[in-house]
């Protein structure tokens, strides 16, 4: 799949810290051309480094952990800021569903997502959401077990 990529953005996205294994490229070339935004398995923290170099200072990183992680997703999404969900859980919020669907919606002329349960105007560009755990099969969503649905990928040491 590489050989869809183009050279100079592979390598660019190499020197920003994307591991040059063929199996890494391959996953770099689906998150840049993937209508929706990717949910990463990334039990070595290759692809948040890797997302936070390509990003850079405008990036909102944001832990799911975090009591109030919804509102400063929101907030991402309505200023246009690319973000950076964390860490998210193996069972995941049903309010993150919109999310990974990108299931977007026409409010007044203006393109929007429901996030809890709030209407956001939506001005994001790039969002991320990283899982760290290297047990895929405890992921419990039925959002993120229809892979038809949803683009995952695992970066590290392939299955």
């Amino acid at each position: 799949m590489s050989h869809v990529g183009d050279p100079v953005e592979i390598r660019q996205w190499q020197i920003a810290g994307l591991p040059k294994d063929r199996f890494s490229v391959d996953n770099g070339v689906i998150v840049a051309n993937a209508r929706r935004w990717p949910l990463m398995i990334d039990p070595q923290g290759q692809a948040a480094k890797w997302v936070k170099s390509m990003e850079g200072s405008m990036l909102e990183v944001i832990r799911y952990t975090d009591p109030d992680y919804v509102a400063a997703l929101q907030s991402a999404v309505e200023s246009g800021r690319p973000a950076l969900l964390e860490d998210v859980a193996a069972e995941l919020d049903p309010g993150l569903e919109p999310v990974l669907l990108r299931q977007t919606f026409q409010h007044n002329g203006t393109e929007c997502i429901l996030l809890g349960d709030q209407v956001c105007v939506l001005q994001i560009v790039t969002m991320v959401i990283t899982v760290h755990t290297v047990q895929c099969s405890m992921l419990n969503c039925a959002t993120v077990n229809s892979a038809t649905r949803v683009i995952v990928q695992y970066f590290g040491v392939p299955f």
